[in-house]
């Protein structure tokens, strides 16, 4: 029952990470408005908000313009609800999880921003590094010494990677 529970959270984590992909480019509230198309604006019912399945009951069309729906609503969901049943197969309900479930969003986030708009948002990456500080003094097989190593090595290899 936990693990459909991990997959169910999974789903709806992706669904709000669908709602950062489309609006942080675009330095857009995330809260408001509500979920709507992206075409003709119209906002979505809760009924036809619900991960992966609305998007097959609908055919992949919103149910007002009938335009089609990207591809990338139910991928990033089901990506997403993929990861959170492996992590919590791996770590159960427990801070690792949590953490590495964050840590995987972000990347999921991240990974289609760049993809689009070949940029990584500020507001994922600055706080992610305190997030990983963080979860070096908390969770006992990340430490403090190599969590600051592994800071500087990725942030290093993309500024000489940027400045090239």
């Amino acid at each position: 029952m936990l693990n459909i529970i991990a997959l169910i959270l999974g789903a709806m984590v992706g669904s709000f990470l669908n709602v950062c992909i489309f609006r942080l480019p675009k330095e857009e509230s995330i809260i408001i408005p509500g979920s709507h198309c992206p075409h003709c604006h119209h906002p979505i019912k809760f009924y036809d908000n619900i991960p992966l399945i609305s998007y097959l009951v609908l055919g992949g069309r919103c149910r007002y313009c009938k335009k089609s729906i990207s591809v990338q609503y139910p991928l990033v969901e089901g990506i997403t609800a993929i990861s959170s049943l492996c992590l919590f197969l791996r770590y159960g309900l427990s801070w690792s999880y949590l953490f590495y479930f964050s840590f995987v969003a972000a990347l999921i986030v991240i990974t289609v921003i760049d993809l689009y708009h070949q940029i990584i948002p500020d507001v994922i990456s600055i706080p992610g590094i305190g997030v990983g500080l963080l979860g070096a003094l908390i969770l006992p097989h990340i430490t403090v010494f190599t969590s600051p190593i592994a800071t500087r090595l990725s942030g290093g290899s993309l500024f000489v990677i940027a400045t090239l």
